[in-house]
């Protein structure tokens, strides 16, 4: 097979990039780059197993809608609160082990949610699930930015999109997966979370998360320069903080949205279990196609937009995206799933650059600027499901939609208060 334009010039390679000039002191940077972005996958499988099958645990453990979002609305909570702490230990302790640790418990405790049987029992494995999802991503993160070298921009923007991959591989097994073997037989799936665990250990344990000189760069800025990174870093963060509330809307919004069409094909005023199930086929597909908009847009964003017109592309894309949102509720088939795509990648299309820009902006606490971008913005989207909820109690489902596709045009509104010069000071760090 002849190898494409960018493996041949290693231009689109993070590995490669990461091999010449990154992962300074450590051996086969390319496999340790691969092998993170390849556990990332792997959690992020974990992290969307129990949205798509929502609909079908409300039903066995009797649960009410509003329950069903406050369950998903503590999953991102707990994903995000735990973030910045496990940043900032990994950053002031020099290490990886949290990220591992976290690892371990998603695969437990997700694997184990056939064996949830009232809604407690269902709290605690989506907060030790979760807590377990965010636990990994700063850490990883960071060691993927500087194993990356040069190209951080690129290796976020892989690891970036091999978690879509795993999210969109989560949301389209979950359901044929539960449909034909129940909801026990996800247990299966914590032995390779266990292996890959062990990989991961290799890969990152070994690998800095900082350049050995990101203190003097720091210490180098005048007052006025750190204060102005710090303000972009809090003005990325709040960009973030909206797009992901966005995100978490739309899941639950989708999951009401599949329940009605899942209705309407049966007929029905009042879902039963057939139903539940029908309504879940319906939600999966929909939830994988936000992620591979999330993954495909994460990953151009990484290797056509440059330094010099990120801010741009913060505020222009989460607008673009915002129109798709509104309009998902008037369409049906191949247009709806094209529709959820252009829903991901309005509000996740710019993430890697967020994370990356964060990482240049605060070279020596890689970490935690890692753990705001993802982990802190993601806490406030606990607030998502909720929010959806009491939308659609109040002004109907299609007005819901709108109302979170002006949140959206919010989101990128935001960024352009970003203060240029603290990018351009940073843009080649």
């Amino acid at each position: 097979m002849r190898p494409s334009l960018a493996t041949r010039t290693g231009a689109a390679t993070p590995g490669a990039e990461g091999a010449r000039s990154g992962g300074r002191g450590v051996s086969h940077p390319r496999v340790r780059l691969v092998l993170t972005c390849l556990a990332h996958a792997v959690v992020d499988f974990f992290s969307c197993i129990i949205v798509p099958l929502l609909t079908v645990l409300e039903g066995r453990v009797s649960i009410s809608p509003g329950q069903g979002a406050v369950l998903i609305g503590l999953g991102s909570l707990s994903s995000g609160l735990i973030q910045p702490i496990v940043a900032w230990l990994s950053d002031r302790f020099d290490t990886r082990l949290l990220g591992t640790l976290g690892t371990l418990v998603a695969a437990v405790a997700i694997g184990l949610v056939g064996y949830a049987h009232t809604f407690p029992q269902l709290i605690a494995i989506q907060v030790l699930g979760a807590a377990g999802v965010g636990a990994f991503h700063p850490v990883a993160a960071a060691a993927v930015g500087h194993l990356s070298g040069r190209r951080r921009s690129m290796g976020v923007s892989w690891f970036f999109t091999a978690g879509m991959v795993g999210g969109v591989a989560g949301s389209l097994v979950a359901p044929p997966m539960n449909a034909r073997f129940g909801l026990e037989a996800f247990a299966w799936t914590i032995i390779p979370g266990v292996i890959l665990a062990g990989l991961l250990a290799w890969a990152i344990h070994g690998a800095a998360h900082r350049r050995h000189d990101a203190h003097e760069r720091h210490g180098s800025a005048t007052p006025e320069q750190r204060r102005e990174r710090w303000r972009a870093v809090w003005v990325l963060y709040a960009g973030n903080a909206l797009r992901f509330t966005v995100n978490m809307a739309l899941v639950q919004l989708l999951v009401r949205w599949s329940e009605t069409i899942a209705l309407a094909r049966g007929g029905a005023s009042v879902l039963d279990a057939s139903l539940r199930a029908q309504a879940a086929t319906i939600n999966g597909p929909m939830q994988a196609a936000m992620a591979v908009g999330m993954g495909v847009s994460g990953l151009l964003a990484g290797m056509v937009v440059p330094t010099r017109h990120e801010r741009r592309a913060l505020v222009l894309v989460p607008c673009a995206g915002a129109a798709a949102v509104a309009l998902v509720p008037y369409a049906g088939g191949a247009g709806a799933l094209a529709l959820a795509v252009g829903c991901g990648i309005g509000y996740a299309g710019v993430i890697p650059l967020t994370i990356a820009m964060a990482q240049r902006l605060l070279p020596h606490r890689t970490g935690l600027a890692s753990g705001l971008m993802m982990g802190g913005a993601w806490s406030v989207a606990a607030a998502g499901p909720p929010l959806a909820q009491w939308l659609i109690r109040g002004v109907g489902l299609t007005w819901s939609f709108a109302v979170v596709a002006g949140l959206l045009v919010v989101a990128g509104l935001v960024s352009m208060a970003l203060p240029g010069a603290a990018l351009r000071d940073t843009a080649h760090h």
